[in-house]
């Protein structure tokens, strides 16, 4: 029922998420500053995990809104590396949800990516994917385009001969 309630939440629908509310803000930035401070980091610059992290929260918010569900708001523990503090975004219908952007027809994902939502797969119980259309100043248009479950994802992914 969980999965049912989602879809009919997000399916044909689009969300006008405005960047510059002072709770999306921050969250924006706290998320950059713990990405920005862990202890080891990937090969972006500052500017672009900041870049980065506003839009995953503008998906975030988008889809957190279309669902009636809550952000996960636990502050990221890369020290210990608790999965759970990090691995999922939204709790929905019962549901953890991860979001993930989806620029067009197809769901295509990094291999770093592709590892860490395989090693993640016990956290989150599905993957929504988003398309963002920027709209100008502040203004950005989210569309949900896939619901795939943990279990589909890792079963396909690592059967594929073509990833």
């Amino acid at each position: 029922m969980s999965l049912i309630n989602l879809k009919n939440a997000l399916i044909n629908k689009s969300i006008i998420i405005d960047s510059s509310t002072p709770e999306l803000i921050a969250r924006a930035n706290a998320t950059a500053e713990t990405l920005i401070n862990r202890s080891y980091r990937d090969h972006r610059t500052d500017d672009q995990i900041r870049a980065n992290a506003l839009e995953g929260t503008i998906r975030e918010f988008a889809i957190a809104k279309l669902t009636g569900g809550e952000i996960n708001s636990q502050t990221p523990d890369f020290v210990t590396f608790d999965r759970n503090t990090f691995a999922w975004d939204i709790l929905a219908y019962d549901l953890f949800i991860e979001v993930k952007p989806q620029r067009g027809e197809n769901f295509n994902i990094r291999e770093r990516t592709k590892s860490t939502l395989i090693n993640n797969s016990d956290y989150y119980d599905v993957i929504v994917t988003v398309n963002i259309e920027h709209l100008g100043d502040t203004q950005y248009k989210v569309t949900p385009i896939l619901i795939i479950t943990s279990d589909n994802f890792v079963k396909h992914v690592k059967t594929s001969q073509f990833t």
